[in-house]
């Protein structure tokens, strides 16, 4: 077993992560950002953190293209700085935490060959151990095999098993899933190094454990997906939902089956009256996403001046991305402002 890590106090990148807090976007800013225009969002965009990569980008680009170019290089930009500023108490957690975009990187590349799409580096986040060169190496190569094999997420055996299937079904599903398994999998193993100091982060990511389970068996049960096809990717461990719930949920045929069994849980966040919603898996990411939104803000509170701090304003920074592409496509879309509320996660 690996030693425990360290959690130690920093005041200098503590005080550096308070700066950079106090600019994440507010409940207020969103509220004026649902009744702009795209070319309006540029301009209030541009009139704050995201300056830099909107002057940057706008002589090439324009509209939302503009905004999703500007978005993906500011978060780059912002997690390539916490690295760089980041000492060994820290960076263990910081690494750690943003392995997560390694996976999604080489998800958009295995998407990109099977799809057939030429320019998905727009959508890479180059910030984990994959950084922007290896990442252009993975992009070139033709075949998912390649790219499994170099980027080295997986081990050679589990490799050869996906690709025989992946011959067989042509379908990246069973890989994909594999790949998230991996990476929740190998955090867990992660936290259970953290210390008894770090009981905060360590119920931030039990949270996420089990919403990334829940989130997979609704996934399950709304699709009707056998459930001997999705039990090897549940993870039984590391989260508060106990393995007899998990399987009882498993054993869910029906959404109102598996909003009914959630009754008397943390994640108890449908009405009944939802389980028929077309849209029922994406307000139930919602809603969980909420929860772990909220478990972020409790770490910038609670705790300031630990590696808390530095990992809630990361969720945070992440969620900002996501509410601002969320409002930027509702926009084009022209959904009412009621749909668009219902889809952001704010403070």
């Amino acid at each position: 077993m690996e030693e425990k890590l360290t959690y130690n106090h920093n005041p200098y990148t503590s005080a550096r992560i308070g700066a950079m807090k106090a600019d994440l976007l507010r409940k207020s800013d969103y509220d004026k950002l649902m009744k702009m225009d795209v070319n309006e969002i540029i301009k209030y965009l541009q009139d704050g953190v995201y300056k830099e990569e909107i002057n940057d980008l706008r002589v090439r680009y324009e509209g939302i293209e503009l905004i999703e170019y500007a978005l993906k290089n500011h978060l780059t930009k912002v997690f390539l700085k916490i690295k760089s500023i980041s000492d060994s108490g820290i960076e263990a957690y910081v690494g750690q935490y943003l392995k997560r975009f390694d996976y999604w990187n080489v998800k958009i590349i295995l998407r990109k060959i099977i799809s057939g799409e030429e320019d998905v580096k727009k959508m890479f986040i180059p910030v984990g151990n994959l950084d922007e060169d290896k990442l252009d190496d993975l992009n070139s190569l033709s075949s998912v095999e390649e790219v499994l094999k170099e980027s080295k997420l997986l081990k050679k055996e589990k490799i050869e098993d996906l690709i025989s299937g992946f011959r067989q079904t042509g379908s990246l599903m069973e890989i994909e899933n594999v790949l998230d398994y991996n990476y929740y999998k190998k955090t867990y193993e992660f936290v259970e190094r953290i210390p008894l100091d770090g009981r905060l982060l360590i119920e931030f990511f039990k949270s996420e454990f089990d919403i990334y389970n829940l989130k997979l068996i609704l996934k399950k049960v709304f699709f009707e997906i056998d459930a001997a096809d999705v039990e090897p990717y549940v993870l039984f461990r590391g989260g508060y939902l106990r393995r007899t719930k998990l399987n009882k949920l498993l054993d869910k045929n029906r959404v109102r089956d598996f909003i009914s069994e959630l009754s008397n849980t943390d994640y108890d966040v449908l009405k009944h009256s939802q389980y028929k919603d077309k849209d029922v898996v994406q307000k139930f990411e919602i809603k969980m996403d909420r929860i772990l939104f909220e478990k972020a803000i409790k770490l910038f509170h609670q705790n300031p001046l630990s590696v808390d701090i530095v990992l809630g304003y990361m969720f945070a920074k992440e969620i900002e991305t996501q509410n601002i592409r969320t409002i930027v496509k509702s926009n084009a879309f022209e959904f009412t402002e009621d749909y668009v509320k219902d889809r952001i996660i704010i403070r």
